[in-house]
């Protein structure tokens, strides 16, 4: 089970296009990752967040770097079996995940910072019960860092 959580995330006011924050949050026992990223685009910018966790397999999308984002592709980029994410839905369109999507977050701007809203979860939705489009089970636990705020 996991309680809903409000994280504060600190800074994002001068972010770049496609850099990102990271932050972590209490997952039923275990430590989530997630970020928040700024996309600035010619319309202005979107703060977007997603848990650090790719939906082909249950790994951190930046192996702990704090980079998520490939200019090249404009996407987010998985760095371990290289899937593309489209970065406003969240939703793969190139690599071994068509069609799934990153679990999105709520975020919202204050001043200079971000909030990011954690649903709770119980025990049928708990991220261990992976469903055809969302994202990869939970895999024992947590790996490493995923780098700092």
């Amino acid at each position: 089970m996991r309680a809903a959580q409000r994280i504060v995330v600190e800074g994002v006011e001068g972010l770049q296009h496609g850099q990102a924050r990271t932050f972590v949050f209490e997952d039923g026992g275990y430590e989530g990752r997630g970020f928040v990223m700024m996309l600035r685009e010619p319309d202005g910018e979107t703060l977007v967040a997603y848990r650090n966790r790719c939906a082909h397999v249950s790994f951190d999308l930046d192996m702990g770097t704090g980079e998520f984002f490939s200019a090249k592709l404009g996407r987010i980029y998985c760095r371990t079996h290289g899937a593309a994410y489209e970065p406003h839905s969240g939703v793969c369109d190139r690599g071994p995940c068509v069609g799934k999507a990153l679990e999105k977050l709520e975020v919202e701007r204050q001043g200079r910072d971000a909030v990011v809203s954690i649903p709770a979860l119980g025990q049928a939705g708990a991220l261990g019960q992976a469903g055809a489009s969302g994202p990869a089970a939970e895999a024992g636990g947590p790996s490493g860092e995923a780098g700092g705020a």
